[in-house]
This record gives C-alpha cells, structure tokens and sequence, in this order.
C-alpha cells in the first residue's frame, strides 16, 4: 500500500502519529448518510493511548478526516495491533437528537440554522422559498433526519452532503459522465454485477381519509412492468392531509429505487464519488443513466480497489 498513510492525533498531546504500516482500510461515502466511514487496522511498534481524530492520505490526496468512535488495540507475539472506527464530520448530525416541535409556517433555512449550521455547515439551496405550514419534529430524531424530513416535504429533494456543505439538488447532472469500460476509452474495470430485485417494489399505497377509511389508492405504474403486485396501508402525516398522495409517491419512489442497481470493482483508487453521473460502455455490458449511490474504498496487503454501487437517478428524491 504504498503511499497511503493513516495519521491519529493523540487526544491528551494533541499530537498527530503517522502510520504506514496498514494492515487493511475500508472508506465508505453514501448518499445516505451524511457522514462518511472508516475503519483501519494498523500494525504499530508500540500503543500511543487515546486518539480522537484520524486521517487516511493517499500521496497528497486527503481521503478521510474525522473522529473516532472506536479505538481497539491488541498485543500478541507479533506486536501491536491497532484498530480505528470514525466517521466524518457529518456524524455529529446523526449523533445529536433535534429538539421536539412543532414549528408553523417556517421556511427551509429556518431548520437549518437551527438543526444543522450549529455544526459548521454550510446551506445551498437554488430552490424557491416555500413555506411549510405546519411542521413536526418528532422526539428521539436526529438533527439530520429532522431536516431531511422537511427538505422532502418543502421542495421534494433529499438533502446530502460534500465536506461541509449542504446541498438541496438532486446529486449529478454533469455534462459527462464517468465511462467504465475494458474494451474503449474510460476507467478499467475488474467486474461488474447488475441486480434486480422486484420483492422491493410497492405497486400500490392505500391512505386513509381523515375519516378514517381506506379510500385514496396510489397506484405506481411501473410495476405493471415488473408483474409485481405488493400493497401497502399508509396513515399520512398530519399536517399534510391536503397533500396526501405526497408520502405514498415517495414511498413507491424509494421501492422502486432499491429494485435495481449496478455494482462496479475498480482496480486501485477511482476518483469517482456519490452523486457521479456513470455509464457502461463495454462489449459485454451497455449500461446509461447511472448514478453512483455508494463508494467503498477498500485496501490492505493485497493491494487496493473500489467499489461503487449505481442506481438510476429516475426515482432518487
């Protein structure tokens, strides 16, 4: 694993310890989550005691920065052994419960000044001000899913973050995309694997009036193409019973953007990263219109591949 180093800052020095000895390394990215992971094995000469941040570097390119969620070391005949878990700054969005409410007639920015821009962060939002007449933050949420609640509900869009920046766009729309392919221009691959999964797809949501019946059926066009027949009975939101197919739509978007996906091994270290535009263009395999959901770096004595799983943007939030 030649030039990549993982740096831990001991938390009682604040001194930073170099580490090139890896053992192995997993970095993962997603669109779901707003923090990115790592998780490192290294083989040391001796234990340090308590680190509290860490950093993997590959030559000069930053590949993680965050906090530790968990330190283990070991001591065998063979040395020490140190493992770290942490995640980026994000994780402070998920670890931090918002402040139950009910907040009326409030705009975007007025939950993120309050839920997120605590934390650092930053908000572009190119959308239109839409007022959101009524508002529900329920006990035990995160700040995070708080504010991607209501980004859903405000302007249809889930939220996601790069470094330290919030963005309500859907992710990609770049003049080109990535090309993976072996037998034309563009990043090599080691192996492609394309699922569909039709046991994800909701064909039809059944809402219940606010007299308490099942009256309201959405139906989702598309699995009439897939033969799959799946219901399910949904109360909605309170505060949206004048808009009430809202949570039924997006519940049928989100089973049909779990019912197919591409997962590509790259060898080495891709610079692809979630919300990348992807297309496949090989002899064995035409795939367009991808967009990448997860990155997964993966690295140890062996040596070092990426992983990315595609979905198509079609039914992304």
């Amino acid at each position: 694993m030649s030039g990549l180093t993982v740096t831990a800052r001991i938390l009682s020095r604040n001194i930073k310890i170099p580490f090139q000895n890896i053992k192995s390394l997993r970095i993962v990215s997603s669109l779901d989550s707003p923090a990115d992971s790592l998780s490192a094995e290294i083989a040391a000469n001796e234990l340090y005691g308590d680190f509290d941040h860490v950093e993997a570097h590959d030559g000069t390119r930053l590949l993680f920065s965050g906090n530790i969620d968990c330190q283990q070391e070991s001591v065998s005949g063979k040395g020490a052994l140190i493992r770290l878990d942490a995640r980026s700054a994000g994780a402070l969005l998920l670890d931090n419960q918002a402040l139950p409410s009910v907040l009326l007639g409030v705009q975007l920015g007025v939950l993120f000044n309050r839920c997120i821009a605590p934390y650092g962060f930053t908000l572009f939002n190119p959308n239109r001000a839409v007022y959101v007449p009524a508002f529900t933050i329920r006990a035990g949420q995160s700040e995070w899913d708080a504010f991607v609640d209501f980004s859903r509900r405000a302007h249809g869009i889930t939220p996601h973050i790069k470094g330290t920046q919030v963005f309500i766009r859907r992710p990609g729309g770049g003049v080109r995309p990535v090309i993976i392919s072996n037998s034309a221009n563009g990043v090599r691959y080691s192996s492609i694997t394309h699922a569909r999964t039709p046991y994800n797809i909701i064909s039809r949501v059944i809402l219940r009036d606010e007299n308490g019946q099942y009256t309201l059926a959405v139906r989702n066009s598309a699995a009439l193409y897939t033969g799959v027949t799946r219901k399910r009975y949904m109360i909605p939101v309170e505060e949206h019973f004048d808009r009430m197919a809202l949570d039924a739509n997006q519940r049928i978007r989100r089973s049909m953007l779990e019912y197919e996906h591409v997962t590509v091994t790259l060898p080495g270290f891709a610079d692809i990263e979630p919300g990348d535009d992807v297309a496949i263009r090989d002899e064995k395999i035409q795939l367009s219109n991808l967009m990448v959901r997860e990155c997964e770096l993966i690295a140890d004595e062996h040596g070092m591949i990426t992983k990315i799983k595609t979905q198509s943007p079609l039914y992304y939030d």
